[in-house]
């Protein structure tokens, strides 16, 4: 997960500006579903900049929130929020969610929020958390939908494609730097890695941005990770294609759409996974 490390530790500040806001909702209803009673010890599994986290610890009277990320910059702006909103209750470390350096069954809960996709083994990491979860732990995820900044990737379609290269169409299915997930590929890992799921759903935000409003928030989330297939002396010429793409369908804003699944599990009994 290096170039996930790095591409992060670059844009943090930007993630957390154009990216973290827009979450919000999704991170009251995650906190929502997991009904947390006061004294839960939770980890926030992939806490970025820390909005979730901060969240959570304001539900703890008498619990604890532990971040973990795999960025410096990303615990360092994380570490600020906490401490900006007195949160005596909630602390940030650095860690790689494909091996937590954290004790076995040391939480009630976990949650995580847009992390799957970036992992290179999606049932590793679940054995992770199912590791650090007590017996009857629960763990609350989202994953990006299908349709996600799906308005986006069909004005970057129309931009970019005459750039790629002949596989470039999987880059540009990738646009934000990110892959879109199914039910069908979560819910089974879950499964496997001895987790029953008690609820699963799609929660689809509309929004309204500025054309540059959208190019920034693509930038925050990739790094431009998005013109992979377009030849570098072409680079600044799709960039102003692109936001001139977003201005003509823009009028009272360009329309854009996060969508997430939330799905709530818990960590099943004696199983041995």
């Amino acid at each position: 997960m290096n170039g996930v490390e790095s591409m992060f530790d670059r844009t943090a500040e930007d993630y957390d500006r154009f990216v973290s806001p827009c979450r919000v909702c999704q991170f009251l209803v995650l906190a929502h579903e997991m009904n947390f009673k006061g004294s839960e010890k939770v980890l926030d599994l992939g806490s970025g900049p820390g909005l979730l986290s901060a969240h959570v610890a304001r539900l703890l009277d008498d619990g604890e929130v532990v971040g973990v990320d795999l960025s410096d910059s990303m615990v360092r702006l994380a570490s600020q929020r906490a401490h900006s909103l007195k949160l005596s209750n909630l602390r940030f470390m650095r860690g790689d969610a494909m091996s937590l350096d954290l004790p076995d069954s040391a939480f009630d809960a976990v949650v995580s929020s847009y992390l799957l996709h970036w992992v290179p083994d999606m049932n590793r990491c679940f054995t992770e958390i199912r590791r650090v979860l007590k017996d009857d732990g629960r763990l609350g995820i989202m994953v990006p939908s299908l349709a996600r900044y799906s308005e986006l990737r069909e004005a970057f379609r129309r931009v970019v494609s005459r750039y790629c290269e002949k596989d470039g169409s999987r880059r540009i299915s990738e646009m934000v730097g990110l892959r879109v997930m199914r039910r069908e590929e979560v819910l089974p890992a879950l499964k496997s890695a001895g987790f029953e799921v008690e609820k699963d759903f799609e929660l689809n935000l509309r929004e309204r941005l500025s054309a540059a409003v959208c190019l920034d928030r693509v930038k925050a989330i990739t790094w431009e990770r998005y013109l992979e297939g377009v030849p570098m002396a072409e680079r600044d010429e799709v960039r102003n294609e692109l936001l001139r793409e977003f201005e003509r369908n823009c009028g009272m804003g360009l329309l854009t759409t996060e969508s997430s699944i939330f799905i709530i599990a818990k960590k099943r009994r004696g199983d041995q996974v």
